[in-house]
């Protein structure tokens, strides 16, 4: 399951201590005692909000829903055990048969089904729906394994097409011709892993070169994949060359605030770099190519080779753990969007000094899709914010008006509330509201009517 804002608050104590000073959709901002927030944005939603108004975190783990489906808060796709998945507030619903039709068993974030020669596992995603097909053995009939779908899926998932996978990587993508998908299956080294998912677009993806002429597989990509738990960057003999694209979603840091650092968070989850190479990250808006897909990915492909670089590397492959998060060096603060998503693209050092690999200089990243949180992308943001700051100022003293006598108060801390506005709640002995206030706040005089709440 996935909740990535626990994972993160238990993997960074330090972090966590902080006082939380905002949550969105994609990010979550702590307030420093320096007077400056700091930020840590996923392309993955790890926050919903509620019918209260307020943004929460999302738990995929499965819970109870209507008519025996099962789904979790601020997620609007719902699983059932005997296999069918719906979106709610839509008609749409699509099943996988399964030879003998079997119910599944909840698991976490998933429901799975087992049948004689493999499983399926119904996972729900933070930005949609992943089905993976187990098959052991051949098992037939094939067509079992077909998704039946009805109804309109919403405009914003994506639907991607059902991909088969044999065990030497020998992929088969289901355009509609049932014969054909009988006959690969036929023939396909097994286990073999079939794929259909839907989900809003992440944002992440990595993009393929290959040919047998180097300067062709360079210039020339071949295909994407967008929904993968990992992706890959690099190159290896044949030639294969592989360039990596994120974005983040940074419009929730005030225009007015001033960024002081960013850093890239990664986690290398394979390493098959026999030579070693640097992990470039490139400025590359990419935007006009979002979200990746055969149309686009030509130009988003090229635009990473001749991007510019950022001031700092991710880091070398040489002496990397894998599993282990790295963060970059610092990197440009004026390419962060605060009206927007901010675009990066990553490279191979070697790719891009145009050197032929003689053996494999290629690694895996978590992407925004692993189920283990703490192995997707991060860009952390530092800032410091405009206006008052509760770091700088603070609450001399006041004085309550309450008929035509007056009486002061000892000077008093500044609470912690966001940006300098200030509350403060009195009532006077009697039960009444004082009718007006005088603030001395850091030398400035604030007269101001009130109820009972003053809010600066």
């Amino acid at each position: 399951m996935a909740n990535w804002v626990a994972d993160f608050l238990i993997r960074n104590s330090d972090i966590s201590a902080l006082p939380i000073a905002g949550r969105h959709r994609h990010s979550i901002h702590f307030e420093r005692n320096n007077g400056e927030r700091i930020a840590f944005f996923t392309g993955m939603p790890c926050h919903f909000q509620d019918t209260d108004g307020l943004w929460k975190p999302l738990d995929t783990s499965l819970q109870p829903a209507t008519d025996g489906f099962y789904g979790s808060p601020g997620l609007d796709v719902l699983i059932h055990l005997d296999g069918r998945v719906k979106v709610e507030g839509s008609n749409y619903q699509q099943l996988t048969d399964l030879p003998s039709s079997p119910l599944g068993f909840l698991d976490g974030d998933s429901i799975i089904r087992e049948f004689p020669g493999g499983k399926q596992i119904l996972r729900l995603l933070e930005n949609g729906f992943r089905e993976q097909i187990l098959l052991y053995k051949k098992t037939f009939p094939f067509d079992k394994f077909l998704v039946k779908k009805q109804g309109i899926l919403p405009s914003k998932f994506i639907e991607y097409p059902l991909i088969a996978t044999d065990n030497n990587g020998v992929k088969f993508v289901f355009m509609g011709d049932a014969v054909a998908f009988a006959s690969w299956m036929d023939q396909a080294a097994y286990p073999v892993t079939i794929d259909p998912d839907f989900t809003e677009s992440t944002g992440d993806a990595d993009i393929t070169g290959q040919d047998s002429t180097y300067s062709i597989a360079r210039s020339t990509s071949i295909s994407f994949r967008s929904t993968q738990e990992s992706i890959y960057i690099g190159q290896d003999t044949g030639f294969l060359v592989r360039r990596d694209f994120l974005k983040f979603d940074t419009s929730s840091i005030p225009d007015g605030d001033t960024i002081t650092q960013v850093n890239l968070k990664l986690v290398c989850t394979y390493d098959g770099s026999t030579a070693d190479f640097d992990v470039q990250i490139v400025k590359q808006d990419w935007s006009a190519q979002d979200p990746i897909a055969d149309g686009t990915r030509e130009a988003a492909y090229d635009g990473c080779l001749a991007g510019t670089a950022d001031n700092n590397i991710w880091r070398n492959t040489n002496g990397m753990s894998t599993n282990t998060q790295y963060s970059s060096g610092n990197l440009s603060t004026i390419w962060v969007s605060k009206t927007g998503f901010t675009y990066y693209s990553l490279r191979s050092s070697e790719d891009y000094i145009n050197s032929a690999p003689t053996v494999s200089e290629q690694i895996a990243l978590g992407a925004q899709e692993n189920a283990t949180p703490g192995y997707r992308p991060i860009l952390t943001v530092a800032y410091s914010t405009g206006g008052l700051s509760t770091s700088n100022f603070f609450i001399l003293f006041y004085f309550i008006a309450e008929g035509a006598g007056f009486f002061s108060r000892p000077a008093m801390p500044a609470p912690p509330t966001r940006r300098g506005r200030f509350i403060l709640k009195h009532q006077a002995a009697d039960g009444s509201s004082p009718s007006a206030v005088v603030l001395f706040l850091g030398g400035l005089i604030w007269n101001i009517s009130i109820a009972s709440t003053i809010i600066i």
